[in-house]
């Protein structure tokens, strides 16, 4: 259509594939983005790329990688106001070091229910000393 702004095509890395992540990265598959998942889980990867053909690994290499946008899409599961951010601090972890080695400039999204403070505080803190950058 004539006069329509077309955006253009990103790299997106979904870390986390769980319901939320896998509905997020098919959203931006289906919007024409270029979309790799990342988990820990092997038969969930392998469930991944055997029934739905879908990029997915175990680890987060960004060391070829120019700009891009990493969602973390981790499991937060909580019990009242408690939440166990375990898994989630351990998938930030493994992006800080992975933006250690990258050229680009990425962006990372928190897709995943967490306490108020969580993205400035946790997020924020545990990307730069893992990266040795600065947000």
């Amino acid at each position: 259509m004539e006069g329509r702004c077309q955006m253009q095509a990103s790299r997106i890395f979904i870390i986390g594939s769980g319901v939320v992540g896998v509905a997020t990265g098919r959203g931006f598959l289906a919007a024409g983005h270029d979309v790799t998942f990342i988990d820990t889980d092997t038969s969930r990867l392998d469930e991944l790329r055997s029934v739905y053909g879908l990029d997915a690994r175990a680890e987060l290499d960004l060391r070829d990688e120019l700009d891009s946008f990493v969602f973390l899409t981790l499991p937060t599961p909580n019990v009242g106001w408690e939440y166990d951010l375990r898994a989630f601090t351990a998938g930030t972890t493994s992006v800080g070091q992975a933006l250690a080695d990258s050229p680009g400039r990425h962006t990372v999204v928190v897709r995943s229910t967490v306490p108020p403070g969580t993205t400035e505080g946790l997020v924020r803190s545990v990307l730069e000393r893992c990266s040795g950058r600065v947000a």
